[in-house]
């Protein structure tokens, strides 16, 4: 089995993390919607609720 390539570089991610108006970080893999899933959903459900808020 090979390595494994992130689909996006890590330092692609902080390039476009630092962008955003707000970020979110999981200590997961690839796919934390897999690995974390109640972690990703409440951070969703937050950033609805926030863009209602603001919007």
């Amino acid at each position: 089995m090979g390595l494994a390539h992130p689909a996006l570089p890590p330092a692609a991610q902080e390039w476009w993390a630092a962008r955003a108006a707000h970020r979110v970080r999981f200590p997961s893999g690839h796919s934390p919607h897999l690995s974390h899933p109640d972690r990703v959903a409440a951070a969703l459900a937050e950033a609805v609720v926030q863009g209602a808020v603001d919007g």
